[in-house]
């Protein structure tokens, strides 16, 4: 009985010291929501990040890892947002942030919090385009108020399907009104 006491009461001194002697890290920032699908310019923001009693946070890790490809690059900023470069359309992300707190001559970095996102742009070409406005002059969709100019497509799978959605030729044949004025394709 003695003897089992003085193995648990080594084992509780033993990770004593080295609970003691582990290096706590700063809380983790909060990566803001990122869209799912992104065309243009992506911005990655996050909450700050607190350090701990006697430590102090000296900027953020920003990691980019690209899916599609299985690549990945890192870069830092004391601010709480980075642009995300470079980035190739049609790619899957995945960008991470990790807080780094300087303590005792010690940099620690905080546990990491991520989103996933697609970069995608959509591209319509010229020909689409203008056949689109020989068929209806007004920019705009007029059910769903888009501007045909801002969208881009350049996948090539998308602009065949886009090509069968709005050909003039198929347009104007499928379109039917209803008694009760929706109209159906």
């Amino acid at each position: 009985m003695l003897r089992r006491l003085g193995v648990l009461a080594g084992a509780v001194v033993a990770s004593l010291a080295l609970a003691s002697s582990a290096q706590a890290a700063p809380s983790t920032p909060i990566m803001k929501p990122i869209p799912t699908y992104a065309c243009g310019t992506v911005t990655a923001s996050w909450t700050p990040s607190f350090p701990e009693p006697g430590g102090q946070i000296i900027g953020y890790r920003v990691d980019l890892g690209d899916l599609t490809t299985g690549t990945s690059s890192a870069s830092f900023t004391a601010g709480l947002s980075k642009v995300l470069t470079p980035l190739v359309n049609g790619h899957k992300y995945v960008a991470r942030v990790r807080a780094m707190q300087f303590k005792n001559g010690v940099i620690t970095y905080s546990a990491s919090s991520g989103r996933i996102f697609n970069k995608i742009c959509l591209i319509i070409p010229q020909e689409i385009e203008r056949e689109y406005v020989e068929y209806n002059p007004d920019w705009g969709c007029p059910m769903c108020e888009i501007d045909w100019r801002a969208l881009q497509v350049d996948d090539p799978v998308i602009q065949r399907a886009v090509v069968r959605a709005v050909s003039v030729q198929e347009g104007p044949q499928r379109l039917q009104v209803e008694a009760d004025g929706s109209v159906r394709f």
